[in-house]
């Protein structure tokens, strides 16, 4: 038992039992552990880790239990502790036993012939690596240098006329390697002024297509230009007047947002109430019928018509597209057997 640390001890456990504070609950406040609390209070040094460790818990637990004189505490605790280790280290000398001294030299001895044998296995690789760089060394030295033979003339002649023939196959092959990246060249040339004459053609046929659609366009546009100056329609698509139907549950809104021709039916009567080319802008171009039952939409141009309804507007269709619409949804059906009915009578 530390006399220091069961001073310190008794004070901690003391204003824990003041506070009203159990061990655990010191111990969920401060995060030291259970039983180190317990061995703190009862000063019992064995069981607790080392003098940095402890000394850290002793300043939580004092700080932690609002202790005056915190630090002068810990100041005083660490003087105490390092004189009675002092008079434990002159106490130990006198109590020190002969097997502890042996098993201390026979520790030391083994630690200095680990050491030496560590340089020993240095030196013994230090040597057989110098002694395979000599061998390397020694081996090339050796080697014979090789003996030159003096040449006679014919010899010298073969010699010579091989020179030539290599000469001549080299110049052979450049030659064939210049003739086939030239031919190579020519060919890339061909195909890039043959693409080019391609994309000519083809910028040609787009322009004359552009003007022929464009020509369309303006001769359509002053036909109908024309139209609207003479104020004739063509005998194909004559305009019925509108029939006027004031009484009706079912009412039909839209306008004209593209050229078209259209026709509108009733499906209570099967009467044509409209039918004729009409366009934006020229003429009458919103429109708007009641009927019974509701109405049948038939034209050539679906993104003609721009439907007003009473949640939201909408297009038909798309453009050039052919349509035959019912509305509302319930209108085909009541369509149909009316018209069959009146075949019937």
């Amino acid at each position: 038992m530390s006399e220091a640390l069961a001073k310190i001890g008794s004070l901690i456990k003391e204003a824990r039992s003041d506070q009203g504070l159990s061990v655990k609950d010191l111990s969920d406040k401060s995060r030291v552990g259970y039983t180190n609390i317990i061995n703190i209070e009862e000063g019992i040094r064995d069981e607790l880790p080392e003098d940095a460790c402890l000394n850290g818990f002793l300043k939580i637990l004092l700080k932690t239990l609002k202790i005056e004189d915190a630090n002068n505490i810990l100041s005083d605790y660490s003087s105490n502790l390092s004189e009675q280790s002092f008079v434990n280290l002159s106490n130990s000398g006198k109590e020190v036993s002969p097997e502890l001294t042996k098993l201390k030299r026979v520790s030391t001895l083994k630690n200095i012939l680990k050491v030496l044998g560590f340089f020993f296995i240095l030196v013994l690789s230090f040597g057989f690596f110098l002694k395979n760089c000599s061998q390397k060394i020694s081996n090339t030295a050796s080697l014979k240098t090789p003996t030159l033979k003096i040449p006679d003339k014919e010899t010298g002649k073969n010699q010579s006329k091989a020179k030539e023939k290599t000469k001549e196959s080299n110049k052979a092959s450049n030659l064939i390697e210049q003739k086939a990246q030239n031919n190579k060249a020519k060919a890339e040339k061909k195909n890039i002024e043959s693409k080019k004459k391609k994309v000519e053609k083809a910028k040609e046929i787009q322009k004359a297509a552009s003007k022929e659609i464009a020509e369309k366009k303006i001769e359509k546009t002053l036909k109908e230009i024309k139209k609207e100056d003479i104020k004739k329609p063509e005998p194909k698509k004559e305009i019925k007047p509108v029939i006027p139907v004031t009484k009706g549950k079912v009412k039909l809104n839209f306008e004209i947002v593209d050229t078209a021709w259209f026709q509108i039916i009733s499906v209570d009567t099967g009467k044509v109430l409209y039918e004729g080319d009409v366009f934006p802008n020229f003429g009458q171009s919103s429109f708007s019928f009641a009927d019974k039952y509701g109405f049948v939409l038939a034209s050539g141009n679906a993104a003609a018509f721009k439907i007003k309804d009473k949640s939201k507007d909408y297009v038909l269709g798309g453009k050039d597209q052919l349509i035959k619409w019912y509305y509302p949804a319930s209108a085909k059906d009541i369509y149909y057997q009316r018209r069959a009915s009146e075949r019937s009578e």
